[in-house]
């Protein structure tokens, strides 16, 4: 028992047993997995926890991704502002699409500035300086996703030939890696400088105990293992008039293509040779994926972002592109409102589909709808690989089903009930009750429900409540309920993410793990800074004089205001952080902030930014943010788990790390490094179109019984 690994059913060695004997199995696999992991712990326990804040989800080059030309803005602080897109005055998804990315940022560019604001979505939110700004204050370890979305790049136009989400991740390591050296270098030579890329928890342990910022590099993109959008077929656009003809493209995610076919396979194989005999071509392509991404330094992953990917179903909870019921979020009233229902349908045409199904005992989502797909056969071989080699393995964006399938317990999941998992912009939909409301959007199952904190709870994973997207929070109820202190009057402000906050903390507080001990509380923030949607926290406060208003036909694809932020007047009695402030970080103790800047700015007399009209806007207003909170009120105890994110996530990898011999079946077959060889040289060969060379990858997997292949029955 002590070399047990997974099946190809993600079982270990229990098909055909009962199910008394598959879960008293399940319970010994449990303690002989995991032979040391309470010595481990116990040692660990023993030192003082890292202390540091942690964006368990930041896209830091994200600028990099959709085509290169969605912000206005690269994260260098000294270089110039970028002139957005163009979009004309129509209802086509193009200029649609242009128009809520791009209207506040072509407004600014003309006056000459590009300062981050709560209403554009062009924004840089990661520039250097201000992530150098927060790392003085304490933030110590970050994940920076690699992010791109074929789709949006296609949808919007944003660039001629839209790149592969792989290509775009490819850049943006790399591109991290350009950064860390340059920041060494301006500290006088390798290793000295703030930022550094760590690819084990033992690296990031080493670099937070120097002080350093431990930068984790990850990847989020629904085509990072396979698929590319395409062009399907036409629906017809929205028409103005009756005599109205044009169409728009719509669009698939094809995920059977760029494979070697049965005609260019025969070329080389004897006359009767079936080319299905060495397994499907996707499994062995999504796998060599993974692991060109781990050499190249990605440890934490997703399997699958916004749409159905390769590794299976995602999430339902964005209008835009799941929702039947008005799917652009706009509300009627308008000068346009007659038209709604023709740009409803023309979004609902052309986004890729998705497999609903009836849910209405677990999400309120689209009148109780979730996705019917769980993992694919593909996501099952990519999440056991994942897990064997100690990957953090991301459990948002996937559907609710495949998060059961990768959770559930010893007998039915895919990791035993045991490999840890980290939610890095967690929601929980315990707090979005929504009262009697028909439609109630926000309790989808892109939140966690209770079952799943639980669970991941046990098995040692970890949480960062997301920055509160600047859409429809207002619902979220005060946790806890009858709260007086930070209750949750404000939506799409600090006072959301304090709910948040509050609940997952009570959940770690109340928890065990598997064996026994108390889970640990620490709580990470989960940003979402650097990607082109409304993710920041807005001001609590109206400035005297300000209006909020909405433009033109922005609010047919993004919520307007004011239904969240700008609650209370500037001359409110309401808390407020004034500046300077003092910090009363535990790593920067009685240091004084000042209002933060944003160097390319433009503004006259830069008037930097307060977070309580401005809100959480870029990376650099953490400290701004992490103040508010304590001027709202929460203590010393309630705010010490924020401050042990860091360690949360190191340990929830650690613990994966621990977890990894029990899935590594070709490890234990001692064909490992060979299987991998041979994906990558598979990989390696269907990008030029080498058929040759990639039959021969085949048969040595084949050859070697790597995982993908059929195996021969037991």
């Amino acid at each position: 028992m002590t070399n047990a690994t997974p099946d190809e059913e993600g079982m270990f060695g229990m098909k055909g047993q009962s199910l008394k004997s598959r879960l008293q199995v399940g319970i010994l696999l449990t303690a002989v997995l995991c032979a040391g992991c309470d010595e481990k712990k116990t040692a660990k326990v023993e030192d003082p926890p890292l202390m540091g804040l942690a964006d368990y989800h930041l896209h830091q080059f994200g600028f990099m991704g959709f085509g290169g030309t969605a912000f206005n803005h690269t994260n260098d602080p000294t270089a110039p502002c970028l002139p957005p897109l163009p979009f004309g005055n129509s209802l086509a998804v193009q200029d649609l699409v242009r128009l809520a990315m791009f209207k506040d940022a072509s407004e600014q560019f003309q006056r000459g500035h590009c300062n981050p604001t709560g209403t554009s979505q062009a924004s840089q939110r990661v520039d250097t300086d201000n992530l150098k700004r927060a790392w003085q204050y304490g933030l110590r370890l970050v994940v920076m996703f690699a992010v791109s979305s074929e789709f949006l790049c296609e949808a919007g136009g944003l660039t001629e030939n839209c790149p592969s989400d792989r290509r775009a991740i490819e850049a943006q390591i790399q591109a991290a890696k350009a950064l860390q050296d340059a920041i060494d270098t301006e500290a006088g030579g390798a290793g000295l400088g703030w930022y550094r890329i760590v690819t084990t928890p033992k690296e990031a342990r080493d670099a937070i105990t120097k002080g350093k910022l431990a930068v984790v590099l990850g990847i989020e993109a629904a085509n990072a293992f396979g698929c590319r959008i395409e062009s399907s077929s036409q629906v017809p656009s929205v028409r103005m008039v009756p005599s109205d003809t044009g169409t728009e493209k719509a669009y698939r995610n094809n995920c059977d293509s760029g494979y070697l076919t049965q005609e260019q396979f025969s070329g080389h194989a004897a006359a009767d040779e079936d080319l299905s005999k060495f397994g499907k071509q996707s499994t062995h392509k999504a796998l060599a994926l993974f692991e060109r991404y781990w050499q190249l330094g990605a440890r934490h992953f997703y399997l699958t972002h916004n749409i159905d990917g390769i590794a299976g179903g995602t999430a339902l909870g964005i209008d835009l592109l799941h929702s039947e019921g008005n799917p652009s979020g706009a509300y009627p009233g308008a000068t346009v409102a007659d038209k709604l229902p023709e740009v409803n349908r023309v979004i609902a045409g052309i986004r890729p589909p998705n497999t609903r199904q009836p849910c209405p005992t677990l999400f309120r989502y689209d009148g109780g709808k979730c996705n019917a797909r769980g993992l694919s056969p593909e996501g099952q071989e990519l999440t056991k690989v994942m897990a064997a080699h100690g990957a953090v393995i991301d459990a948002d964006h996937v559907s609710y089903k495949a998060r059961r399938e990768m959770l559930g317990t010893a007998d039915n999941s895919l990791l035993a009930g045991a490999y840890p998992l980290v939610s890095s912009h967690s929601g929980a939909t315990r707090l979005f009750t929504c009262g009697d409301r028909t439609e109630c959007n926000e309790n989808n199952e892109g939140q966690l429900r209770e079952e799943d904190i639980d669970a991941m709870i046990r098995t040692g994973g970890a949480f960062a409540p997301r920055l509160p997207p600047a859409t429809r929070t207002v619902s979220e109820i005060t946790w806890p309920e009858g709260a007086t202190v930070a209750p949750h009057k404000c939506g799409g402000t600090t006072e959301t993410f304090i709910q948040t906050y509050r609940f997952l903390v009570e959940k770690l507080r109340g928890g065990r793990l598997i064996n026994g001990k108390p889970a640990f509380a620490g709580i990470g923030i989960g940003t979402d800074f650097g990607a082109p949607v409304p993710v920041f926290a807005r001001g609590r406060f109206l400035r005297t004089n300000q209006t909020v208003t909405g433009g033109d036909f922005s609010y047919l694809l993004i919520e307007t205001p004011p239904v969240y932020g700008s609650c209370y007047a500037e001359s409110s009695s309401e808390p407020r952080l004034s500046y300077p402030f003092t910090s009363t970080s535990p790593l920067s103790l009685g240091v004084p902030f000042d209002k933060a800047t944003t160097p390319w700015d433009g503004r006259p007399n830069q008037p930097g930014y307060d977070v309580g009209v401005d809100g959480v806007v870029h990376i650099g207003m953490i400290p701004d943010f992490v103040e508010e909170m304590r001027v709202l009120g929460l203590t010393k105890e309630e705010m010490d788990p924020l401050w042990y994110g860091a360690e949360a996530y190191i340990r929830a990898w650690e613990a994966a790390e621990a977890w990894m011999p029990g899935f590594d079946a070709e490890g234990k077959a001692g064909i490992r490094e060979k299987c991998e060889a041979d994906r990558a040289r598979y990989l390696e060969a269907m990008d030029p179109g080498q058929v040759a060379n990639a039959v021969t990858a085949l048969r040595a997997l084949l050859a070697s019984a790597c995982r993908g292949t059929p195996q021969p029955s037991a």
